[in-house]
């Protein structure tokens, strides 16, 4: 304080945004002016033109950067707390943080893209100018109801206004963060705390609101609505809004950009109102990225697991116990591109869910789960990253189109994003990331892959071998050798049937792609696709030439080829090959309705089976018992739990002396290998040599003794069975499941 009564001031007027030293003033002009600072709303980012985006969805710039989590000012990460706050926005931004007032823009620049429109169309700001009013919020509460205040900053008394904190760097990197100043997160951690439950526990709304009318609550929102609407208003999330068509066939994005009718279907783009008639949200993987990476805790951890993984790397191991020992992994650490920052490897899924008993609503959702968190972390459910669902109300005719803007954010990734501020650094790094493997289902790989599936006489992914047509049932199957003249299609022992390369694919998908722009007719395209297996340009594993100049450090990801997309285990093998072979021995599989075959079982020991299998509820526990069902009355509705304990537990006990020894045998070779793939831990070099020997044993007596090499037997050669022989180069390309 200055002689005279006269106050030094540094606030943003007063030094001229920071580039000024403090101003003298008396008490009652600073008291003021701090007033004026601290008790004002959080201000909307200041909107900008952006560049047009791909999909047409509204999108503008916002602001700067949101800090590195501790929050400018007091310094005091808001975001300790934010574990409290999980669910639909507050665990998102764990350790985030807010700023402070005193620290101009770090609150209201929460990132680079705000969008304005929701998947309806109608506006969906995280801003507390958009929280209910007061007659607002008494329309959907009670009397009694705390009505959404705005979010403030603290009040600091008159006497205690001293000098403002020295700004500190705010990064130029979007992030997830959490909006709450200190004081107000304080007054409303039950609130949090409460919305953490409420989701952790999948709780109802109608639980919810009777929850929240006891009188031991000490929650401030006494409805689902405003703490909904509270939650929305204390949280950023990054998204973006892009044009789809309203039936959820195609997003207009990359080559669709400019069309205004849906070619799948020929809907309207926009509606009369001259209003997109449907848009799908995005939310930003860079945004996830750096709020993970920029989090005090969450931060450190990261950053100590990418050391701990480049020098696994670099210094080999007996076997593959993680994603650092993997051949893709490697594959960029040799070409460099763990150097220069850190940099996260990360595991793209996506799959379709379907409501209703499977005739409702269908939607795709795609997830990125980030490799650099111990292995217990990154498999729960606040660490997958949800980018997008398709809109549905059906699964969407063209997949890849709504693809197109992850591939935008991955080349971002590939190429850097500079300005990150991590833990334990004040000066900015450039944020990478790069893509493991995509997680999913054959038939979720085969959209990905744009591949036409079992109806193709080459359906591998690694080998090119071909199947048998059999005119009779309309199938193609795919046997060792040729049934009519003994042909060798591919050998189980020494395979020497060509690979898939990335030129390979990309010969065929161009091959099918100049026939249809030759306008060559359906039947020749058909015939085309079912000879190679593939319908045209892939986005991540065969892509189009204007892919390729759109996104051109994606380049690492496509080198790698068919290996950055491995088959499932456990739809594989838990859903295909174990129940196949149950059906085999309880004579539900027929060939030609012959029931005397070898390896059926009799109804009767079939019957007792199933009631061995259910008595025994009572003898383990309760976790394990729900596997225990009748398996001859319920095996239709088994889930990949109940077939793993299946193989792995009771199968064993239940089978022998029941099936003759070979067929045993058969079972116990696909049950060895199980104990070593679905174990929760790595894979020594020994063990992985054991898992390849049980599993080419098992094809190679499942063709010998069971398909048995004729022709009227071709259905029991089924695409997995050979399918197989690839999870060992597989594992070895991606690491353990």
């Amino acid at each position: 304080m200055a002689p005279g009564g006269a106050f030094d001031c540094d606030c943003f007027t007063c030094t001229d945004g920071g580039r000024a030293g403090p101003k003298r003033v008396s008490r009652s002009t600073l008291y003021i002016q701090r007033k004026h600072e601290k008790r004002r709303r959080l201000d909307p980012p200041s909107v900008g033109s952006a560049p047009d985006d791909d999909g047409g969805g509204s999108s503008t710039s916002a602001g700067v950067g949101a800090g590195d989590g501790a929050g400018a000012g007091a310094r005091e990460g808001a975001g300790a707390g934010a574990g409290a706050g999980a669910g639909a926005g507050a665990e998102a931004a764990a350790g985030a943080g807010a700023s402070a007032s005193d620290s101009v823009g770090a609150v209201a620049g929460a990132g680079s893209r705000w969008s304005d429109s929701g998947p309806a169309g109608n506006g969906r700001r995280c801003d507390a100018d958009e929280t209910p009013g007061s007659s607002e919020a008494s329309e959907a509460s009670d009397p009694g109801d705390v009505p959404t205040p705005g979010i403030e900053t603290e009040i600091v008394p008159e006497s205690e206004v001293g000098h403002a904190p020295t700004p500190i760097y705010q990064p130029s990197v979007s992030t997830n963060e959490l909006r709450l100043p200190i004081g107000q997160f304080k007054d409303h951690i039950a609130d949090l705390a409460l919305h953490a439950c409420t989701v952790r526990h999948d709780l109802t709304q109608a639980s919810i609101a009777d929850l929240l009318k006891l009188s031991s609550t000490a929650a401030k929102y006494r409805t689902p609505f405003l703490m909904e609407r509270f939650i929305d208003a204390s949280v950023n999330l990054e998204t973006r809004a892009v044009d789809c068509c309203i039936n959820g066939c195609v997003a207009f994005t990359h080559l669709h950009t400019q069309q205004t009718v849906c070619d799948a279907c020929g809907a309207a783009r926009y509606a009369a109102s001259g209003k997109p008639a449907k848009q799908v949200i995005y939310w930003s993987l860079i945004a996830w990225l750096a709020h993970r990476l920029g989090d005090p805790v969450i931060g450190k951890a990261m950053l100590k697991n990418m050391a701990a993984a480049r020098t696994a790397a670099e210094e080999g191991a007996d076997g593959v116990h993680d994603y650092p020992h993997s051949e893709n992994f490697r594959h960029y650490l040799d070409r460099k591109l763990l150097d220069g920052g850190p940099f996260i490897p990360v595991n793209v899924g996506t799959d379709g869910f379907q409501f209703f008993r499977q005739n409702g609503f269908e939607g795709w959702p795609v997830t990125a789960t980030p490799q650099s968190l111990s292995p217990n972390q990154r498999t729960r459910n606040k660490h997958q990253l949800l980018l997008v669902v398709t809109p549905g109300p059906k699964q969407p005719v063209d997949l890849e189109s709504f693809l197109h803007p992850i591939a935008e954010e991955l080349n971002e990734l590939a190429k850097g994003v500079p300005g990150l501020i991590i833990p334990n650094s004040t000066t900015p790094v450039t944020l990478r990331a790069g893509v493991l493997s995509f997680t999913t289902d054959q038939p979720g790989g085969d959209k990905l892959f744009q591949s036409t599936g079992v109806s193709s006489y080459v359906y591998n992914r690694l080998r090119l071998f071909k199947g048998v047509y059999v005119p009779a049932s309309s199938h193609i199957y795919f046997p060792r050798t040729d049934p009519s003249n003994g042909d060798v299609f591919f050998k189980v022992l020494n395979c020497t049937a060509p690979r898939r390369t990335e030129a390979s694919i990309a010969a065929s998908a161009a091959e099918i792609e100049n026939a249809r722009a030759e306008g060559k007719s359906v039947a020749y395209q058909t015939r085309m696709q079912q000879k190679s297996g593939v319908k045209g340009y892939s986005l991540f594993f065969a892509p189009s030439p204007a892919a390729r100049e759109a996104y051109p450090h994606l380049k690492d990801l496509w080198d790698m080829g068919l290996t950055a997309l491995p088959y499932d285990t456990m739809h594989l093998v838990l859903l295909n090959v174990v129940p196949h072979l149950w059906r085999l021995f309880a004579g539900l599989k027929l060939v030609n309705k012959k029931k005397d075959e070898d390896y059926i079982m009799p109804k009767v020991t079939v019957a007792r089976i199933g009631r061995e299998l259910r008595g025994a509820r009572r003898t383990v526990p309760m976790a394990q018992a729900m596997s225990l069902r009748n398996i001859e009355v319920h095996h239709k509705s088994f889930k990949a739990i109940d077939w793993m304990h299946f193989i792995l537990c009771s199968g064993e006990f239940l089978l022998a002396g029941r099936i003759p020894s070979d067929y045993f045998d058969i079972f116990m070779a696909l049950s060895r290998a199980c104990w070593l793939l679905f174990r929760p831990r790595g894979v020594l070099k020994t063990e992985i040599e054991a898992i390849d020997k049980d599993l080419k044993y098992f094809v190679s007596s499942y063709y010998t003794k069971i398909y048995r090499g004729t022709t009227e037997r071709l259905p029991l050669c089924r695409s997995t069975i050979a399918t197989l022989l690839d999870i060992v180069p597989l594992l070895w390309a991606c690491g353990p499941a």
